[in-house]
């Protein structure tokens, strides 16, 4: 009986991570998507808008394999934002999705990365609401290994769309299938200067 119940268990896995492999698609191009990417002229940063109201000012940094978001709109979700992240870092930097190793969101805003940011934070003894407290030093939060739980970084990871965003970028796409989350950092530099850099690793 156990056999056959473990037999079981043993399919269905494979069956699931069948499925899943499956679903993987390559990055579609940055026309394909209808992006449209102007050079901006005063900085290195590159304005990109797109169908759906989608707007978004990025820096792509290939020496580093950083794309840096000071900016990202999304309203009408035409594609996903991860997406049109990847296609503009294949565009500007001439390489595959595959090279990409982090993406540091600045100027934060978004409640939801607010919340949890601040939640970390107040655990370690900050007040977010104190403005003795608007300058705070980078934190890594790093991933937990098989057999441990971090409440910090699975709330990083899930509970705001930066991170689950980062999730699917590596479970939707071809060129990111050896991907995975390996650390958060993150840090406030004013008032409205939050900060979170998400760096992957590759098996």
């Amino acid at each position: 009986m156990w056999y056959l119940l473990f037999t079981r268990l043993l399919l269905m896995t494979t069956l699931i991570n069948t499925q899943a492999a499956a679903e993987r698609r390559p990055v579609r191009t940055a026309s394909s998507l209808g992006l449209r990417i102007f050079k901006q002229a005063d900085d290195d940063y590159v304005r990109v808008d797109g169908p759906g109201g989608f707007d978004a000012e990025l820096l792509i940094d290939e020496y580093d394999y950083r794309i840096v978001v000071a900016n990202i709109e999304n309203p009408g979700q035409a594609f996903k934002a991860r997406e049109a992240l990847l296609s503009v870092w294949e565009d500007q930097s001439g390489t595959s999705a595959s090279n990409l190793r982090r993406i540091k969101y600045i100027t934060i805003s978004e409640p939801s990365v607010v919340g949890v940011l601040d939640a970390i934070w107040e655990a370690h003894g900050k007040d977010p609401e104190d403005e003795d407290d608007y300058y705070i030093d980078s934190m890594t939060v790093e991933r937990p290994g098989s057999d441990e739980e971090n409440w910090m970084y699975n709330w990083l990871r899930n509970k705001n769309p930066f991170g689950s965003g980062a999730v699917s970028i590596c479970i939707d796409y071809t060129e990111t299938a050896n991907h995975y989350i390996d650390s958060f950092s993150f840090g406030r530099k004013g008032w409205d200067g939050r900060w979170l850099e998400i760096e992957f690793g590759v098996n």
